[in-house]
């Protein structure tokens, strides 16, 4: 292997498909040129033999020769240079020109040379290998009328049984040689067929599959990937513009998606047992969940390299994450309350003070309407059809009902709520989707704001239609977070390690009632490190 070559991925491929060896028939352009030379040479050196014996050439005929393997050697460069496609028949012209300029090249000769009929095997050969059998059939008549032509050049004709049976025994040993090489050339084809065929059936699978499959030499070399290997490579850091990445860190977590991976260790060892893994692949944030499965390609040799299969199992990872927060977050959410009521409740049963037992059974009616809210909440999340019944609706009122509904909870957050809100204006959208929106928002915000910050709603007029955006001072979200916010029972990592309530499905709520109201929702940073979520709403 050259150290030059760089990486690659698999081409196309080849739609032709099926094993044909007809189709194979002629060896590619590219190879034919090597023999075509060392005709040329060869041509040179009969000549050069004939001066060195001191024998009267024929300057014509000389000439004539050297123009004619000239020409041929010509028309194979250009053949080389600019290939003419698989079916190059004409391409059997060349050999046979030479063995013409070679009976020429003879003929120009006044006294035959010792074994200069030799040469003849070297387009014989070429003809027989590379062309179905007519063409060599062709060579062997063009090769067996040589000696005839050279003895009219010379002006006598064979007339001694030795000479004759010498022309019939060159042109038997001619056909002889080509028959010996015709087999060799038609199976050198068909595994070449065979070869093609495998190698257009493996590009298509490799281009077909959703998979990432990497091949990767003994020395560590990227030997070949696919598109999906060509991504995950990307996503991992890895230098592409060599064939040999730089064996520096690369962004290849362990299942907390903190802790690097050794590249190393992914490899298979010595024993050929093949590796299986999930590894989170991608700078923190932005990372995708890949199981990877690696085998060696002979195990017998390791020095051949590794095979790698990976597939992305984010979102089969995440459905598993999922499941799991929302059986804890539900568990804890519908477990609480009913531990509340069925507390006050046995309070209030043996409790005799009207007063005490008023705020007992105030205490059962909260803890039952969070309750309630919960289970409404839940079946929200699944229900399908939610609301979407638009009209003009003055977007302040959604707002202030709103910030009417999470006053008591920024209170007790100690998060400061500012508005600033252009109010008149209208838009066409469903007021009690927008009013449940806005108070997702506003509740999600202040959750995720550190006592003293502040969130921030802003109404104001934009392009398309109103715009309201909320803005907060909390802890922001990772780009990771931001693509699986709007996702059922979702609960970024901060939520979990500071067991902040919620089910995670409060902005889930916020993309269903969006979408069926035509609203669009976008997040993004802001410069005091919070989020700032935008609502661009449809204007009346």
């Amino acid at each position: 292997m050259s150290a030059a070559r760089t990486a690659k991925w698999i081409p196309e491929p080849n739609p032709s498909g099926g094993l044909n060896v007809e189709k194979h028939a002629y060896i590619a352009p590219r190879y034919l040129l090597y023999p075509q030379i060392m005709v040329g040479i060869s041509g040179i050196v009969l000549l050069a033999a004939a001066l060195l014996y001191g024998l009267e050439v024929r300057p014509g005929y000389a000439l004539a020769a050297g123009m004619i393997v000239f020409a041929a050697t010509v028309a194979m460069v250009v053949v080389r240079v600019r290939p003419q496609g698989r079916h190059s028949a004409w391409i059997a012209l060349i050999p046979i020109a030479d063995i013409v300029g070679f009976g020429v090249q003879r003929g120009s000769f006044f006294e035959p040379i010792p074994l200069a009929g030799l040469v003849m095997a070297i387009p014989l050969a070429w003809l027989a290998f590379a062309f179905p059998l007519p063409f060599t059939v062709a060579g062997v008549a063009a090769v067996s009328t040589w000696p005839l032509v050279v003895y009219s050049t010379l002006g006598i004709f064979p007339a001694a049984a030795n000479e004759v049976v010498g022309i019939l025994l060159y042109s038997g040993l001619g056909a002889v040689f080509a028959a010996a090489i015709v087999p060799i050339g038609r199976q050198f084809r068909r595994e070449k067929a065979v070869s093609d065929t495998r190698a257009s059936t493996l590009a298509a699978i490799l281009t077909a599959t959703e998979n990432g499959i990497l091949v990767v030499g003994g020395d560590g070399r990227l030997e070949v990937f696919n598109d999906a290997a060509r991504d995950q490579l990307v996503r991992a850091g890895v230098d592409l513009s060599t064939a040999t990445p730089a064996r520096r860190p690369w962004h290849v977590y362990g299942a907390d998606r903190t802790t690097r991976v050794d590249t190393a260790s992914l490899r298979v060892g010595t024993d050929g047992v093949g590796n299986s893994r999930t590894v989170w692949v991608g700078p923190p944030g932005d990372q995708i969940a890949v199981r990877y499965v690696s085998a060696l390609i002979d195990p017998e040799d390791p020095s051949v390299g590794t095979i790698f299969s990976a597939s992305d199992v984010t979102e089969l990872l995440e459905s598993i994450e999922m499941r799991d927060t929302f059986l804890e977050v539900m568990s804890h959410e519908l477990r609480t309350p009913l531990t509340v009521v069925m507390a006050r409740t046995d309070q209030a049963i043996d409790e005799q003070d009207p007063i005490v037992l008023r705020e007992r059974v105030k205490q059962i009616d909260e803890s039952l309407t969070v309750l309630r809210d919960s289970i409404e909440r839940l079946l929200l999340a699944h229900r399908e059809k939610v609301s979407s019944i638009r009209d003009a609706t003055d977007i302040t009122l959604a707002i202030d009902e709103a910030l009417q509904r999470v006053a008591p909870r920024a209170e007790e957050a100690l998060v400061e709520v500012r508005v600033q809100v252009t109010r008149g204006m209208i838009a066409q959208v469903n007021a009690r989707g927008l009013a449940l929106i806005v108070y997702e928002l506003l509740k999600n915000a202040i959750a995720f704001t550190r006592a003293g910050g502040f969130v921030e709603v802003r109404a104001y007029a934009g392009e398309g239609g109103p715009v309201i955006e909320v803005v907060d001072s909390g802890v922001g979200m990772s780009p990771d977070e931001r693509r699986r916010a709007f996702e059922r029972f979702y609960r970024a990592p901060y939520a979990k390690q500071n067991a902040i309530p919620g089910a995670g499905l409060g902005l889930s709520l916020v993309a269903a009632v969006a979408a069926r109201s035509l609203i669009s929702v976008e997040l993004s940073g802001n410069s005091a490190g919070g989020t700032t979520v935008t609502l661009e709403l449809p204007a009346h």
